[in-house]
């Protein structure tokens, strides 16, 4: 059987392609945002202690619209290459797969489930390709914070929930800190930040410290936030960026290594 392997893999290399531009557009719209300067420094007086808050103010909204929608965007089209390079891969070495069959990536939540998912709801996926499907590693490995493969088995499980998706992606301080001499003219600790403290963060803005009033930061502080997921759990305040381009790297390395195993085998 004469096998086109380019042309197969054409459709999963393509929609893989509009994942990572998908992806390049979220940097785009979160770099334009942050040209802005959207935090305000501001020194507040607590009445209670007698010192003083720092806090970051949000004076411009987060794009919130814009970049769930491009997050979101960005996760279905790299569901849908997974999709796509396993019905290539068992168009390839079968000829009585239809154009309008669906073959699923075996996506599970331990190796037996994908042996599980080879031989059930997976099954067109020929047997041959089974070991090149396990090796991938498309399974969660039980990592604390989820990181690689169990981030991208939770991307995966997300946007399968086709009816009830819902990514929801916003600004999370991670770091603050004064890179400079630190004068303090009063008396009492010089920074608090005990989660009492965080707590006092309304709406809108970051409460990062506690300090007596006189306090004075020679080189300035500097504060650093992430771009996180809202929702759903359990990546729940992981670095969103960070995980949907891994989602990216692994559906380019999984395409990769199916068409050069198949290519083996016909």
């Amino acid at each position: 059987m004469s096998v086109d392997l380019d042309a197969l893999f054409a459709v999963p290399e393509r929609t893989a392609r509009f994942g990572r531009e998908a992806l390049d557009e979220l940097d785009a719209i979160l770099g334009d945002y942050f040209a802005l300067t959207p935090y305000e420094r501001v020194e507040e007086p607590d009445p209670e202690s007698g010192g003083k808050f720092i806090k970051y103010v949000q004076r411009i909204p987060f794009p919130s619209n814009k970049v769930d929608r491009k997050g979101t965007e960005a996760l279905l089209r790299l569901k849908d290459a997974f999709d796509q390079m396993a019905w290539a891969s068992a168009r390839a070495l079968d000829s009585k797969i239809k154009d309008t069959d669906t073959v699923y990536f075996p996506w599970a939540d331990s190796a037996e489930g994908v042996k599980a998912r080879l031989s059930g709801k997976s099954g067109k996926i020929p047997p041959e390709l089974w070991p090149t499907y396990l090796r991938l590693k498309p399974h969660c490995t039980g990592q604390t914070p989820p990181t690689g493969d169990d981030a991208c088995r939770i991307l995966a499980n997300v946007a399968n929930r086709k009816h009830s998706i819902s990514l929801s992606i916003d600004v999370q301080k991670t770091q603050w800190s004064a890179p400079g001499p630190v004068v303090c003219k009063g008396v009492g600790d010089t920074i608090d930040l005990t989660p009492d403290i965080r707590r006092k963060s309304k709406k809108g803005e970051i409460v990062v410290a506690l300090v007596p009033t006189e306090t004075e930061f020679q080189n300035g502080d500097n504060l650093t936030v992430h771009i996180t997921f809202n929702k759903p759990n359990p990546l729940h305040r992981a670095n969103a960026p960070l995980l949907l381009r891994a989602f990216s790297a692994k559906a380019k390395g999984c395409l990769k290594v199916i068409k050069k195993d198949v290519a083996k085998l016909i």
